[in-house]
């Protein structure tokens, strides 16, 4: 539904999902290979539980199935983590708000995408290094001998952490250059 600006002119505002797909429908025309992740969980606890997953990770699943690319619950495997780790650990992941994590957080976070990708149906499991399937074989979930290893840290913010970490554990290059 077209939406009018102060200006008069109108723009066209779409769901979630609608750019979601847009966006691995355009890259998978580039010839790439689009992977549709949850977005992870805030800090927010109801009593000793993590908060319900919000409405975008439903959405993200669904977005995946519609275009036909692996889904990881991103939202889960972290869940999974901060569960294990409890409510004290994991809040001191989050020093200024409920949204963003230290360095350290995003390893644990980018530990828990490595470990979506390993146990899910990605072709992608295949290229994951031996730090990668370490994240998962450990006896303990997160292994701390991971938990703040990342040589590659250029932000404090969440995404580029993750983003670099991720890339050890498959073994690409980190540069920004």
């Amino acid at each position: 539904m077209p939406m009018p600006l102060q200006s008069g002119t109108k723009i066209v505002i779409h769901t979630f999902n609608y750019y979601v797909q847009n966006a691995v429908n355009s890259l998978k025309a580039k010839g790439a290979i689009p992977i549709v992740s949850s977005q992870t969980p805030n800090n927010a606890w109801t009593g000793t539980a993590l908060s319900p997953p919000s409405r975008f990770v439903g959405y993200a699943q669904l977005a995946g199935s519609r275009t036909n690319v692996t889904y990881v619950d991103h939202w889960s495997y972290v869940a999974q983590s901060y569960q294990s780790l409890g409510q004290t650990t994991v809040n001191t992941y989050y020093p200024n708000d409920h949204t963003h994590t230290s360095a350290a957080g995003a390893n644990v976070v980018a530990q828990a995408f490595v470990r979506g990708i390993t146990c899910g149906k990605s072709t992608l499991a295949a290229r994951v290094n031996d730090a990668g399937k370490n994240v998962y074989l450990a006896g303990e979930w997160p292994p701390r001998a991971l938990i703040g290893t990342s040589k590659s840290i250029f932000s404090t913010r969440k995404m580029r952490l993750i983003i670099f970490t991720v890339y050890e554990y498959f073994g690409l290059p980190t540069s920004t250059a």
